[in-house]
C-alpha cells in the first residue's frame, strides 16, 4: 500500500512539474515579443540584411498621436504572428539623416520593411487593428 501511494505521489509531482514547465514556456514565448528599441543604425542594417520584418517608428516626445501609437503597438506585438517583428523607435527630431533617407515628412510615421524592401508605410494610425494590418504586409 505504501509503495502505491509513493507511485501516485510521484506521478502527481511529475504532472505538476510538467504543468509548470508548460506554463513557463508560454510566459517565455510572450516575453520574447520584440519590444520597441531606440533606433540603432547597425542593428537596423543587420535585421534588414537577415531578412527580418522591421518596423521603424518615427516618434516625437511632444506628439499626441505618437503617444497613442506607443500605447497600441505593444498590444499588437503580443500577438503570436508579430512576435518576430523588430521595432525601432527613431526620434523624429534628432534622426535627420534617417528621415532624409526614408523621405519622412511627419512624425508618427511607421515604415515597414521585409528584409531590405519597404513593404508598407502609414502616418498617423493609432489603433491596434490598423497597426496590425500594416505589420501583416511584412509577414
Amino acid at each position: 500500500m505504501n509503495r502505491k501511494m509513493t507511485k501516485k505521489n510521484m506521478i502527481k509531482r511529475m504532472l505538476t512539474v510538467a504543468a509548470g514547465v508548460a506554463a513557463l514556456t508560454l510566459v517565455t514565448a510572450a516575453a520574447m515579443a520584440e519590444e520597441p528599441r531606440p533606433f540603432d543604425r547597425e542593428a537596423y542594417a543587420k535585421a534588414k540584411a537577415e531578412g527580418k520584418t522591421v518596423l521603424v517608428d518615427f516618434d516625437a516626445s511632444w506628439c499626441p498621436v505618437c503617444k497613442k501609437q506607443a500605447e497600441a503597438l505593444p498590444q499588437v506585438l503580443k500577438q503570436d504572428k508579430f512576435q518576430r517583428v523588430v521595432v525601432f523607435k527613431a526620434d523624429y527630431d534628432s534622426q535627420k539623416e534617417l528621415k532624409k533617407q526614408l523621405k519622412i515628412t511627419h512624425q508618427s510615421t511607421l515604415v515597414l520593411f521585409k528584409g531590405r524592401k519597404e513593404v508598407g508605410r502609414e502616418q498617423g494610425i493609432t489603433t491596434a487593428s490598423a497597426i496590425g494590418e500594416l505589420l501583416e504586409k511584412g509577414l
